[in-house]
């Protein structure tokens, strides 16, 4: 284990185990953990950081604290999420209603821009009329003057 530590600290369990069966080395997964966490392994990996927010930009105020969520179109809640592909990323924008659940709209786009986010929610609106409420995280694309 020391010696695959020093060659490749970013192998996972998985990895490691497939590394000791092609070694001849027959080990159950559990032990395999056990043995890992008593040599204190960390798996080395980069680590995300996809929300990158405007430190001068205007911070919001959370709305929904108190609010009592009774029909349809009152909050709508967006955010972006990553879909890892083979070679780089696919990014998914989502609108969803709050109320019924109903995805109101989504677009994919193989970049994070505000002018891809505004353009999807005027679709919304347009399709479904404007929210009362529009509920995001404080990223740089929902804090850009071109969204907002």
């Amino acid at each position: 284990l020391d010696r695959l530590y020093l060659e490749k600290p970013f192998y996972g369990i998985r990895r490691v185990r497939w590394q000791l069966d092609n070694e001849g080395y027959r080990i159950n997964t559990k032990r395999l953990i056990r043995l890992m966490q008593t040599v204190r392994w960390k798996t080395l990996y980069p680590k995300r950081k996809t929300t990158i927010s405007d430190k001068q930009a205007y911070k919001y105020p959370y709305l929904i604290n108190d609010v009592n969520i009774t029909h349809p179109n009152q909050v709508w809640s967006i955010d972006i999420t990553y879909i890892p592909m083979k070679k780089g990323f696919m990014y998914l924008f989502a609108v969803i209603d709050l109320y019924s659940r109903y995805v109101v709209g989504w677009s994919l786009s193989n970049t994070m821009t505000a002018d891809w986010c505004a353009d999807t929610l005027q679709t919304c609106f347009s399709i479904h009329g404007c929210p009362e409420i529009i509920n995001s995280y404080q990223g740089s694309q929902f804090t850009s003057d071109t969204y907002i």
